[in-house]
């Protein structure tokens, strides 16, 4: 790409392509689904004023016009996602609940007595809630970071990761549908919204979704365990910042069956999900660069799957 085209278009031309291709699959799906999703007035300049304000300043000001497109990008993937978990959802079938509750009990886990364990040690429960429903902004922190090093190799990386694991769990959670354990127990008070959120989509109660609040409907596999140990990775090999963040993650993780109403099972299925995306990020590159070198004239072969 020459160096006006990419100015012209940015760092992520192909990252928007694939956005392209799922919110396609999101219209078809919610078709299907019966589902009318009712846009926000907001989110009909944020993205394009993003986008410009990222062409403007990309010239003069890289780093800025690097973060403002890759900004622009995560609000464009986090409503894409955010639909497709509804959709899936509301073609899921039959609960699993008392599967899962059962598998809990197999693996030694008590989620009831957790729970409880939380509840009646405030100071704890107040520190994990407090981490569990503030993880966007280590996600922040790591964005801020990678924009002011200019380091969009791992920006990119990061992206491809979180979509490939957003994708795979929307797919499994149609396959594998739970309410969780709120309901499993009967603690209809305590329960977050996303548990009357499903209801009304497997109710088929769903006239029209405001895209602006969309909440994250998926029980199994858990994303907030995906996306704790995907921020381990994403800061990998920085150091104190590194050990911070694995600290904070970690204690993300414990509050994640009671804040996140998860199953310990749902957690390994996060686990898991995790660990396929990086199977998939990582295979893709080396096919290309296979691809390429496979198929490119001998001259150029090695120039081509370098140049990748």
């Amino acid at each position: 790409m020459t160096g006006r085209n990419r100015n012209f278009l940015g760092d992520f031309v192909p990252e928007w392509c694939a956005l392209a291709a799922l919110a396609l699959a999101d219209a078809l799906l919610a078709v299907h689904a019966h589902i009318n999703f009712q846009p926000t007035p907001g989110a009909y300049w944020l993205i394009p004023l993003l986008l410009l304000a990222a062409f403007w300043t990309r010239q003069r000001f890289p780093r800025l016009g690097l973060g403002l497109d890759y900004f622009a990008l995560l609000v464009a993937a986090d409503t894409a996602i955010r639909v497709l978990t509804y959709v899936t959802s509301a073609l899921a079938g039959p609960l699993r609940d008392a599967q899962f509750a059962a598998m809990d009990r197999a693996l030694g886990f008590d989620w009831i007595t957790y729970f409880h364990f939380v509840v009646d040690h405030p100071q704890i429960g107040a520190v994990l809630g407090f981490l569990y429903y503030r993880i966007g902004l280590i996600a922040v922190g790591f964005f801020v970071l990678m924009c002011w090093r200019g380091n969009a190799a791992r920006m990119r990386e990061i992206f491809w990761l979180l979509l490939t694991a957003s994708v795979l769990t929307a797919i499994i959670a149609q396959m594998l549908p739970v309410l969780g354990p709120f309901h499993t127990y009967g603690l209809a008070e305590s329960c977050g919204p996303f548990v009357l959120e499903l209801e009304r989509l497997r109710a088929g109660l769903h006239p029209a979704f405001p895209l602006g609040s969309l909440q994250g409907v998926v029980q199994f596999p858990s994303f907030h365990t995906t996306l704790a140990l995907g921020l381990v990775y994403a800061f990998r090999g920085m150091g104190r910042t590194a050990k911070t963040i694995n600290i904070l993650c970690a204690m993300i993780l414990f509050g994640v069956p009671v804040f996140g109403g998860h199953y310990l099972v749902d957690m390994i299925g996060g686990a898991c999900v995790l660990a396929m995306s990086l199977a998939v990020i990582k295979a893709a590159p080396l096919a290309a660069r296979r691809f390429i070198a496979g198929y490119a004239l001998p001259k150029y072969a090695a120039k081509s799957a370098g140049a990748y």
